[in-house]
């Protein structure tokens, strides 16, 4: 089962260490063995913090996002089953089909976007959403470039199954007249993932 894990190697105090989370959770206990700070929800590890300088300079400062190298790292550093995160699953692209304004608010809106064969209902704000457009969709389980991790859960009481995305979101500029999310060219195939698609036409 792919574990979206994210990884950080801090700076300027804390450019020494590198903060693994393996559950977006709040830590309530820690351990220390050496090296490494173990972090604990309920009994569970959710995270740890690495302090090893021959194993952090291997990480850029910032946002390392989780490549199988980087797990693979990781794994073997602490000695743990490897971890996978299959990225092309969870940032794909999405084909709109219905859009329906959501009761109780002024902008929401519910649409039923199509990824390969099957239909997601995603809760979306932005202005921009139409029907038989195509954009990147984030799943649960997603992570984006910049680090978010995305899931499934409750908007305004309407379930959402992940986001659909601007440029800003995905880590890409995006310029003052560029409102709302990404507008894909009709070509775009429905479930192709964000990493193997050409982004030069499109300014990127």
């Amino acid at each position: 089962m792919d574990k979206a894990v994210r990884i950080y190697k801090g700076n300027a105090f804390f450019d020494d260490v590198v903060m693994i989370e393996f559950m977006d959770k709040v830590s309530d206990a820690q351990t220390m063995n050496e090296d490494v700070v173990s972090l604990y929800h309920n009994e569970q590890v959710i995270g740890v913090n690495i302090f090893d300088p021959e194993f952090t300079k291997t990480f850029t400062p910032g946002f390392n996002y989780p490549e199988q190298d980087a797990l693979n790292k990781i794994s073997d550093y602490l000695k743990i089953e490897n971890l996978q995160y299959d990225k092309h699953k969870y940032l794909v692209v999405g084909h709109v089909k219905k859009v329906e304004p959501i009761a109780n608010s002024e902008h929401l809106q519910l649409c039923d976007v199509l990824v390969n064969d099957t239909m997601y209902s995603i809760v979306c704000g932005a202005s921009n959403v139409e029907v038989d457009m195509k954009t990147i969709v984030a799943l649960d389980n997603a992570i984006l470039p910049t680090g978010v991790l995305i899931k499934a859960g409750p908007v305004l009481k309407t379930h959402s199954d992940g986001m659909l995305c601007s440029k800003r979101e995905l880590g890409m500029h995006q310029r003052s007249e560029e409102k709302g999310i990404i507008k894909l060219a009709d070509h775009e195939q429905s479930g192709s993932s964000f990493f193997s698609i050409d982004w030069r036409p499109y300014n990127v």
